[in-house]
């Protein structure tokens, strides 16, 4: 009768663990698609802030507009700047800790204080140059023509290698050495 009972209380054992091993198999699938969704939202955001920032420098009015308007630009264009930084931030810190963050990505310099004089320097000119460059080729790296947009297919380690030779190729200290405090 013992014998009974320990093979009774087995076979009840591997029922609940079957149950508690298919309940735990479901838990992780959710979790591992709320993990991608929760990427393709950062990467979708990511790029929209990329290519804003990209269309409104697209247009080169900087180098025509007046010393009020151009203040006005240079602010604009320094808050896109940031919320393109911090959009890559939030990203590292809520959905990858493989997205990268370097010390060159898209706030580095105080755009927003460009043209204190009413001009913009020579230097600040290649700074947004260089800077438009970067974003896009990010902005390219990222496209999809299947979309019209973002590769919704990037993995976390292909985005972080497009952030990465985005910005390792030169340093902008290295490039404009005058311009770093």
């Amino acid at each position: 009768m013992s014998k009974i009972t320990i093979h009774k209380m087995k076979n009840i054992l591997l029922v609940f663990l079957s149950i508690g091993l298919i309940i735990t198999g479901f838990l992780l699938y959710q979790e591992r698609e709320e993990n991608n969704n929760q990427y393709k939202l950062f990467l979708n955001k990511f790029y929209d802030n990329v290519n804003l920032t990209l269309s409104y420098m697209e247009n080169d009015e900087y180098t025509e507009l007046e010393e009020g308007s151009l203040t006005k630009y240079m602010t604009e264009l320094g808050m896109r700047l940031e919320k393109t930084n911090m959009t890559l931030e939030a990203g590292r810190s809520f959905v990858s800790r493989d997205i990268p963050m370097n010390k060159f990505t898209f706030f580095t310099l105080p755009v927003h204080q460009f043209a204190e004089n009413g001009e913009l320097t020579a230097e600040e000119m290649r700074y947004l140059e260089f800077l438009e460059e970067k974003l896009t080729s990010i902005q390219s790296q990222l496209y999809s023509e299947d979309t019209g947009q973002e590769n919704p297919n990037i993995s976390v380690e292909e985005f972080g290698e497009i952030i990465a030779l985005a910005v390792q190729d030169r340093d902008y200290r290295q490039v404009y050495p005058d311009m770093v405090n």
